[in-house]
């Protein structure tokens, strides 16, 4: 979980945090990293949002909004990013977690998820669904780029904040 974050609130689905309270350590879930006071669960109500069925837009300005993708845990959340200068052309990002794998998984339909996935989802029959979410989110007009957590490929082709030292010369020089 989120250990040694400081002052910072763990926003989760209210679905996933129900899940964290009563599955075992085994599933995913240790209950001691947990600072409890500090969870701030909401509820994805707000209807469809980038191809997913169900959304919460955490600050009303659709900078950061949680969208519903279920499947590989009960509450998991996708989070789209919407970069500073989204509206004049900028990138916008979904992160999907462990939603899928990588890229090419939820290209498989009707065979995808992968079998790792399968074997990794609290329910791969609603995997699927948010398969077909990551396919629709993929037809979103606002062209997102879809982040899996475990994409070595997407990973490089991201931007990235230069190193401290190029930083330094960029002002120095």
């Amino acid at each position: 979980m989120l250990v040694g974050l400081g002052h910072v609130d763990l926003v989760c689905s209210d679905v996933e945090l129900s899940a964290a309270r009563v599955r075992p350590p085994a599933n995913g879930y240790r209950p001691a990293d947990i600072e409890w006071a500090r969870v701030r669960p909401v509820y994805l109500g707000e209807g469809p949002s980038y191809g997913f069925p169900a959304s919460h837009d955490l600050f009303d300005d659709g900078e950061l909004v949680l969208l519903d993708a279920h499947g590989h845990t009960p509450g998991l959340v996708a989070v789209a990013i919407r970069a500073a200068n989204a509206k004049s052309g900028g990138p916008c990002y979904v992160h999907v977690g462990d939603a899928a794998y990588a890229t090419w998984e939820w290209g498989l339909s009707p065979a995808g998820p992968s079998a790792l996935s399968r074997a990794m989802a609290w329910r791969s029959d609603l995997l699927r669904s948010t398969y077909a979410s990551l396919r629709d989110c993929e037809a979103d007009p606002r062209r997102p780029v879809i982040v899996p957590s475990h994409d070595q490929a997407v990973y490089e082709r991201l931007p990235h904040a230069p190193s401290a030292g190029a930083v330094e010369k960029r002002a120095t020089g």
